[in-house]
């Protein structure tokens, strides 16, 4: 690759069942336009399923464009998400879950908007699927500019339909398009072992500095969020991590005296207290309920009508 590329898409891997669907999804976008535009950068945190080996004959084999990087130990995701940044060459990054997948269409309609606008972060759009073989429809290429965040926090109050739509913007990583170079800038404010501890460190970098900044979100959506794959090592450090993230957001955006802001504040830390309720429940209980019916009925009862009530 001659040039820098203009998107890196950063993955913080350890799941080796789902790596190859997220790739699969970049390299099925590939052709001779945006080729040059794409770098692929995989940090493997150390998993202990052998992730090279899984994506070496259909990826690392087959594309220059995709790097593969490796831990000698594991770090956990919040410092292997920062770290996955460290690897990457390209204008822009989009931090990508490994157990998410990109849609057929969000490369190309992602390089239009970037190359019109030259935007500071854009807050992709995204579905829920559970299967990969999920299909979005493309239409046309539409997106709502803004400028700081609090447009970006009357764009969540209005918009907002659950709680679970408002955590989105504030845990889904797989939204994230943003400028390498004020991703640094960013980061650069923050001690860097505070940010790699935290759990959600990229929120904390791409919301404490937006003044100013250039704000996209595309009407189209971009990204498949893979469910079923909620973790059961969630503890009370999730909570303790999520209250500091929203605290320094509001402090360093002066939003203290925002009440839309301390609304979705408010309601944001609920739906993770009531997730971690129901996690460490299914834990204590030894439940499996992505396999027993009876407990899978029940937990989609909890998340559609108690957890996801409309805020």
């Amino acid at each position: 690759m001659k040039n820098n590329p203009l998107i890196s898409i950063c993955i913080p891997a350890y799941r080796w069942k789902t790596i190859s669907d997220a790739l699969n999804s970049i390299v099925k976008q590939f052709d001779w336009k945006i080729d040059n535009k794409i770098e692929v950068i995989v940090c493997d945190d150390d998993s202990p399923d052998g992730i090279k080996n899984i994506i070496q004959k259909d990826f690392l084999d087959k594309y220059d464009n995709i790097k593969y990087y490796k831990h000698e130990k594991n770090m956990w995701l919040q410092y292997n998400l920062a770290d996955s940044t460290n690897f990457a060459t390209g204008e822009y990054l989009w931090l990508l879950c490994d157990d998410d997948c990109l849609t057929s269409f969000s490369l190309k309609h992602t390089i239009e908007i970037i190359e019109k606008t030259k935007f500071d972060l854009l807050l992709a759009n995204w579905s829920f699927s559970p299967s990969v073989e999920d299909t979005i429809k493309e239409w046309k290429n539409i997106y709502k500019e803004y400028v700081g965040i609090e447009p970006i926090i009357d764009y969540m109050y209005e918009k907002r339909n659950t709680y679970q739509d408002l955590v989105v913007y504030f845990q889904f990583y797989s939204i994230i398009v943003v400028k390498n170079l004020y991703w640094k800038e960013s980061l650069s404010h923050f001690d860097k072992d505070f940010i790699y501890d935290n759990i959600f460190p990229q929120d904390i970098i791409i919301y404490s500095h937006l003044k100013d900044k250039k704000i996209i979100i595309p009407d189209e959506i971009f990204v498949l969020w893979r469910t079923m794959n909620e973790s059961y090592k969630a503890n009370k450090k999730f909570i303790t991590d999520f209250e500091v993230e929203m605290d320094i957001i509001e402090e360093k955006n002066g939003l203290q005296n925002n009440k839309k802001w301390k609304f979705l504040k408010k309601r944001v830390i609920s739906w993770w207290s009531k997730t971690l309720r129901l996690w460490m429940i299914l834990r204590f209980l030894h439940v499996d309920y992505k396999n027993n019916k009876f407990f899978k009925k029940l937990y989609f009862f909890y998340k559609k009508y108690i957890q996801n009530q409309v805020a």
